[in-house]
């Protein structure tokens, strides 16, 4: 528990003075403490399955080392995060919460109480041309950070930076669809 406070009070010292206040806030709102048996209601709903929360945490972390690079690597990796923080707050928000029930859709187990999710997903179909958008601008910002990790380099970053675009076209094959899915289908078997 204390490493994991110290590496969070650390990735929020770097963010913060990146300039990534949504970062620091991500970070921060993950240390609330969250039901594990799902209580029923919004509050179940609003969680995000934990194995989400790790990867994006653990990509977060991975950028916040790379704008300590230096050079022309740590410059591009700060216009990455700039890129990325809003848009990864905008996931958190509205694509990965819906994915906390689909164990139970998956059992076809549909509560009335699920139908608080539907808010959310309406949102995020609205917003998901948008969040495709901002796909396209994380992918510039990516090649240039591969580009300056590769001129100095830095095999991390460049890794990285693949990394965070494979978890881009993850997102947009899978992980989105699969949230507008569980939308689409709770509606329908609750006849909303």
């Amino acid at each position: 528990m204390k490493r994991r406070i110290h590496r969070r009070q650390a990735i929020q010292a770097v963010a913060a003075t990146a300039g990534l206040t949504a970062l620091s806030r991500l970070l921060a709102s993950a240390a609330e403490p969250q039901d594990p048996k799902g209580a029923a209601g919004k509050r179940a709903q609003a969680r995000i399955p934990a194995s989400l929360k790790a990867e994006h945490d653990e990509l977060h972390q991975e950028l916040v080392r790379a704008t300590e690079a230096g050079g022309k690597t740590g410059e591009a990796a700060h216009t990455v995060a700039k890129v990325l923080d809003p848009h990864f707050a905008k996931e958190e928000e509205l694509a990965m919460p819906p994915l906390s029930l689909l164990p139970a859709l998956a059992a076809r187990t549909v509560r009335p109480e699920m139908a608080g999710i539907l808010e959310t997903t309406d949102r995020l179909e609205k917003e998901l041309p948008s969040m495709l958008k901002e796909h396209g601008e994380i992918v510039v910002a990516l090649d240039a950070l591969g580009a300056a990790a590769k001129e100095e380099n830095k095999p991390q970053a460049r890794q990285l930076a693949d990394k965070l675009k494979q978890h881009a076209r993850s997102e947009e094959e899978v992980l989105y669809p699969a949230a507008v899915l569980v939308g689409a289908y709770v509606r329908l078997k609750l006849n909303r």
